[in-house]
């Protein structure tokens, strides 16, 4: 119920919701069957999907140690965000897959920190998340070096910390994160 509220609280900065409970039967993709009862009953992923959508003013986002996190419909929400402000995601230790991160998050944090993005992002960390490909790796950085020949966006250079302890990420050969890190 808390998480339901937070959408529409437009001055909300910072969130940290540390070991949120996520049932695993609520882990749904977001489609017409669903969204008919989210608003009725919402799975937490949907509120916290509510929340990238709608709040505009959200800087820091700490769900470290969540487990059963919907990766598409919380990047999808974030991809969608009119203005999205975020400059630091903590998912460590969050038990996320492939499909969570290629087809979810990178979309969102492509939106947010690649070619015109409209956010700084200051750190992203997303330790200890070994079921993760490193081609799903490879699609997130791909994603954030987008419509740039492999230069990264200006906004990027404001990256301060990039956690990637206990993954597949730095296995990577596409140099795509090398561009990244400079």
């Amino acid at each position: 119920d808390l998480v339901d509220c937070l959408p529409f609280n437009l001055v909300v900065r910072t969130i940290q919701l540390h070991r949120l409970q996520m049932p695993a039967h609520q882990k749904k993709p977001l489609n017409a069957d669903n969204r008919a009862n989210a608003t009725t009953s919402p799975s937490p992923s949907i509120s916290l999907a509510r929340l990238l959508l709608y709040n505009v003013t959200l800087r820091h986002l700490d769900l470290s140690h969540t487990r059963q996190l919907d990766g598409k419909v919380l990047g999808d929400a974030l991809s969608r965000n009119a203005q999205p402000l975020l400059s630091t995601l903590i998912l460590d230790d969050c038990d996320l897959t492939t499909d969570d991160v290629q087809d979810g998050w990178s979309l969102g944090l492509a939106r947010v920190w690649g070619a015109g993005g409209t956010a700084h992002p200051i750190c992203f960390s997303a330790a200890n998340n070994p079921k993760v490909s490193v081609a799903a790796w490879d699609a997130l950085w791909q994603a954030l070096l987008a419509e740039r020949d492999g230069v990264p966006p200006a906004q990027l250079q404001f990256w301060q910390k990039l956690n990637l302890q206990s993954t597949s990420a730095v296995q990577s050969r596409s140099g795509a994160l090398v561009s990244l890190i400079g």
